[in-house]
């Protein structure tokens, strides 16, 4: 993105100077004050806070009517800054504004909830929800992945390989079930809108259910039983896991109140079936090839 630094975008407060850039296409008319800053401060983009040498020395510039070494001085001081730090900071922001906005879509609502109470929440500027998610609704596409991601990292993590077929398929199931109500707060805020914007539900199919299918059918992979399946076989088994899991981890005791160790045990015994039917078919199928 293009900045366009303006005399105007020069302030002095007594947190020292800041240098706004501002967007080509966007103003700010005015004199910058200590009243006015956060008034700014929602419309700025970046900020940058330097000593009181720099400052004083930035005053002597812009009151001859010269800003170049005062940008010159700020510019300075951004270029100290590593990319890699700024790159933490940016990814800091981003997970922190994730957050919050989970929280309060839980607990007031997507459509109550407002950019001003995100940024809050997270200790960010507002502005940042714009530039980063391109609004409220860039956040909604924004929790499915990050919290994909996170699960898709978890069952490398979190559930260790079974020596067994039968072992590995239940422990999976058991993971899917815990995970599902762990996420009962991200459900509730997505399957909702999902419903109502069919682009978000195409979103969460696609990072949602796809991604984790693949992480379960390349651990099932190792598995006699499942080497020889076709594919389609192989991978409809690994999506039953998710819709195990959303079933009687979310659905059961978040939505009907379902008792979770009850759901949970009839998980249970549905994945046992399918193990065994598994077993039962790869039995047979030997059995005709003798």
């Amino acid at each position: 993105m293009k900045f366009a630094a303006i005399r105007e975008g020069l302030c002095f407060t007594p947190r020292g100077l800041y240098l706004y850039l501002i967007p080509f296409g966007h103003s700010y008319r005015g004199p910058l004050s200590d009243k006015s800053f956060t008034k700014c401060q929602r419309k700025c983009v970046l900020s940058c806070r330097v000593t009181q040498v720099e400052r004083v020395g930035a005053m002597k510039s812009t009151s001859n009517n010269s800003q170049s070494r005062g940008v010159a001085l700020v510019q300075r001081r951004l270029e100290a800054v590593p990319r890699s730090k700024r790159r933490r900071d940016r990814a800091g922001k981003q997970q922190a504004l994730i957050v919050a906005a989970l929280k309060l879509f839980a607990s007031k609502g997507y459509e109550a909830t407002t950019t001003r109470e995100i940024a809050a929440s997270a200790g960010c500027a507002e502005g940042l929800i714009h530039r980063y998610f391109t609004g409220k609704a860039g956040l909604l596409p924004a929790l499915i992945e990050n919290r994909i991601s996170k699960e898709v990292a978890d069952i490398a993590h979190h559930v260790p390989p079974a020596r067994r077929f039968e072992d590995e398929y239940l422990r999976l199931v058991d993971w899917a079930v815990d995970r599902m109500w762990a996420d009962r707060e991200f459900l509730r805020v997505v399957v909702p809108r999902a419903l109502l914007d069919p682009s978000l539900g195409q979103i969460l199919r696609r990072v949602g259910p796809l991604q984790k299918a693949r992480a379960i059918a390349e651990r099932l992979k190792k598995f006699k039983e499942c080497r020889a399946l076709p594919a389609a076989e192989l991978d409809a088994l690994a999506q039953f896991v998710s819709v195990v899991g959303f079933m009687f981890g979310f659905m059961r005791p978040a939505v009907l109140r379902q008792d979770r160790k009850s759901a949970a045990n009839t998980a249970t015994t549905i994945a046992r079936l399918v193990v065994r039917s598994l077993r039962s078919h790869a039995q047979s199928r030997n059995g005709h090839t003798r």
